[in-house]
C-alpha cells in the first residue's frame, strides 16, 4: 500500500508542470481566429523615452533646452517632461508620443555643441504604451495647459 501511495504521488509530482503548459493558448501569430480588426483596436502606440543626467551646474538650462519643441519634427508634438529631485541617476526623462509607427533616422543636423555641454550623460529609449489620450488622462495632462504651467 506504501508503495502504491509512493508511485502515485511521484506521478503526480511528475505530471504536474503538465498541466499549465497544456493550459496555455497559441500564439497570436499561429492563431488564426483573431481579426486584424480586433488587434489594431488594441494596438499599442510607440514613445520615445529620453533620460538625461544634467552637467553640473547645468539643470535650469538643461530642463529650457528640453522644453523648446523640436524643429525637424513632423506633424504635433505630444510629450512630458519630468524632473528628478532626489539623486538617481538622471535629473530630467522626456516623454515623447511617436505614434503607432517609429522609424530611427540620423539627423541631418545633431544636436547642437552647446546643448551637449549641458548634459553629463543621457540614454534613449523607444517603448510600447497607451494611446496618446489615454496617457495624457492618466498622468493628468489632458486637457488644459494651465495644469502644467511653471511645471518643471
Amino acid at each position: 500500500m506504501q508503495s502504491f501511495i509512493r508511485i502515485l504521488t511521484l506521478t503526480l509530482l511528475g505530471l504536474a508542470p503538465v498541466a499549465p503548459l497544456c493550459a496555455q493558448t497559441a500564439s497570436p501569430a499561429t492563431s488564426p481566429a483573431k481579426s486584424e480588426t480586433a488587434t489594431d483596436a488594441k494596438r499599442p502606440e510607440i514613445y520615445h523615452v529620453f533620460f538625461v543626467k544634467a552637467a553640473l551646474g547645468k539643470a535650469a538650462e538643461l530642463a529650457e533646452f528640453l522644453k523648446q519643441p523640436d524643429p525637424n519634427a513632423k506633424g504635433p508634438q505630444n510629450g512630458i517632461l519630468l524632473r528628478h529631485q532626489d539623486g538617481d541617476e538622471w535629473d530630467y526623462v522626456a516623454i515623447e508620443h511617436v505614434g503607432p509607427k517609429a522609424t530611427v533616422e540620423n539627423p541631418a543636423t545633431p544636436m547642437p555643441e552647446t546643448a551637449r555641454a549641458l548634459m553629463d550623460s543621457h540614454n534613449d529609449t523607444y517603448v510600447n504604451g497607451p494611446a496618446w489620450a489615454e496617457f495624457a488622462k492618466a498622468m493628468g495632462i489632458d486637457g488644459d495647459a494651465a495644469k502644467t504651467a511653471g511645471s518643471v
